[in-house]
């Protein structure tokens, strides 16, 4: 068993064990299940990578390392040494096509789950954006 399959993310209560086609990331919640803390944030499912083709650097679109992706919090991350990773709850929020979608989705999310107003491991929330990037968002919520 690897521990991906150990602590997966879920998506409406499915574990996602592959990367769905056609979509840049996802909004995720992390809850540690012993203290009912929560993180919402964003991650991208692919990212340029670079290899070597004929003695030239060439950049291709790769799957990133998502599946044992625990958050840019660096206190969410000695939490999840600590209590270990089967007391947290990965769930994906939102799959999103666009940079921008993701962007929206993260700062909707965490306002619906009042991250500043309960015990989370947010600390900052950012966003710029237009409008027209949404148009081009096809989310599935």
């Amino acid at each position: 068993m690897t521990e991906y399959e150990i602590s997966p993310w879920f998506y409406k209560d499915k574990p996602v064990l592959d990367a769905p086609q056609d979509y840049l990331g996802f909004v995720y919640l992390i809850t540690n299940t012993v203290t009912n803390r929560i993180y919402v944030g964003k991650k991208n499912l692919i990212m340029p990578k670079y290899r070597q083709v004929n003695g030239k650097r060439k950049k291709y679109m790769g799957e990133s390392k998502w599946k044992d992706y625990w958050s840019s919090s660096a206190e969410l991350q000695k939490d999840v040494l600590e209590y270990g990773k089967d007391k947290f709850k990965r769930e994906i929020l939102t799959f999103c096509k666009t940079k921008g979608g993701l962007s929206y989705f993260e700062v909707k999310h965490q306002i619906l789950q009042n991250v500043f107003e309960v015990d989370s491991y947010n600390g900052l929330m950012s966003i710029k954006f237009h409008r027209k990037h949404l148009n081009k968002e096809m989310v599935s919520d």
